[in-house]
């Protein structure tokens, strides 16, 4: 009986896990340098479902996120969000109801800075979507590109288009 590579798996994660948390502590910077290099985003704004039969069913909707982060080096940033989407029910009946996913996760992002007060950011997500009821949790994907234009010390704005998918159960 032999193993598979499925058997690893999970030593693998675990191993990257420890690898990466140990590089973050491990980079020489004095204490001052961490505060610079943590961030915080609050990020409002709209969306839509693309595909059939939820964008017949749902119109144009609400999205929410926090994302906290980590810049591991140059632009290369590590981080952790939490989203909520709310999208209401595009039907005349009065119980239609709304769809929601709430979407906890993690990522990476390229953040090159032009200047002191301009930023293009590229992201890729993984992520858990809780979907309404316990039992339907189900992975997640996203990628984001956008830009951010400094206007106060700690103020940033700008437009960021956003992409994912909630993987469909096998039911």
């Amino acid at each position: 009986m032999g193993v598979t590579p499925r058997a690893f798996a999970p030593f693998t994660v675990a191993s990257a896990l420890v690898l990466g948390a140990a590089t973050l502590l491990a980079t020489p910077s004095a204490e001052a340098q961490i505060g610079s290099r943590l961030s915080a985003r609050l990020e409002l704004g709209g969306t839509s479902l693309l595909s059939s039969p939820q964008s017949d069913q749902f119109g144009l909707g609400f999205a929410g996120r926090l994302d906290v982060g980590f810049r591991v080096a140059g632009p290369v940033q590590v981080h952790a969000f939490g989203a909520y989407n709310l999208w209401p029910s595009s039907s005349q009946e009065a119980n239609a109801g709304s769809g929601t996913s709430t979407v906890l996760g993690a990522g990476i992002a390229l953040e090159p800075a032009f200047s002191p007060r301009f930023r293009l950011r590229v992201e890729a997500d993984l992520g858990a979507s809780f979907n309404g009821s316990e039992a339907d949790t189900r992975f997640s994907w996203g990628a984001g590109v956008g830009a951010w234009i400094g206007v106060a010390k700690v103020f940033d704005i700008g437009p960021i288009v956003r992409i994912g998918s909630i993987v469909a159960s096998s039911d």
